[in-house]
């Protein structure tokens, strides 16, 4: 997905992986990609890291889906993320709820 993005000049594109030698991998197949270490099994990371990017495309693995979308909507950024019945459920119960609804502006 990230390689498909960044070939479009429309786009400016940081991909973030707690694996350098992936980025680097990334890298040399699309220059034009920015890349970041972090460790998004982290959700304050995950938080802080996304402030700067709109929209996020969240492709983590299953496991961490649902913290990952936690913390980017704990940064008020636009999230795009491949996601099944699970993890559609438990977002849908995250942007809902009371607290997340009144910090996002929503009404539901």
């Amino acid at each position: 997905m990230a390689l498909d993005l960044a070939d479009d000049d429309r786009f400016s594109v940081t991909v973030a992986d707690i694996d350098e030698a992936t980025l680097e991998r990334l890298q040399a197949k699309e220059p034009k990609l920015s890349t970041v270490r972090a460790d998004l099994s982290s959700p304050s990371k995950v938080t802080e890291l996304v402030a700067g990017y709109s929209p996020v495309l969240s492709a983590v693995p299953g496991f961490m889906g649902s913290s990952t979308l936690e913390a980017i909507i704990e940064a008020r950024r636009n999230v795009e993320a491949p996601s099944g019945k699970r993890c559609q459920a438990r977002l849908s119960a995250i942007t809902h709820s009371p607290q997340t609804s009144s910090r996002l502006g929503m009404k539901g």
